[in-house]
């Protein structure tokens, strides 16, 4: 799975390459909403996925990203 490192903690991402093959495409980013995780785009992403490539990520404390460390005030 890939991950990104960032201040000890992982964060799951997916890149998807466009199907297209016309060869400037440009990339977008999608973004899940509070309490869900990056499947959520599942149904849209074959869509995008015609003219864009696609760059989706699970929020800390989501998917399969990490926790990360519980802070007590």
């Amino acid at each position: 799975m890939p991950y990104i490192d960032r201040n000890g903690m992982n964060i799951y991402y997916e890149y998807l390459h466009s199907n297209s093959l016309n060869q400037q495409i440009d990339a977008i980013l999608i973004i899940h909403g509070a309490g869900m995780n990056l499947r959520s785009w599942d149904l849209i992403v074959p869509y995008l996925q015609q003219h864009y490539h696609i760059l989706r990520y699970d929020l800390r404390r989501h998917g399969f990203s990490d926790k990360g460390p519980d802070r007590v005030a």
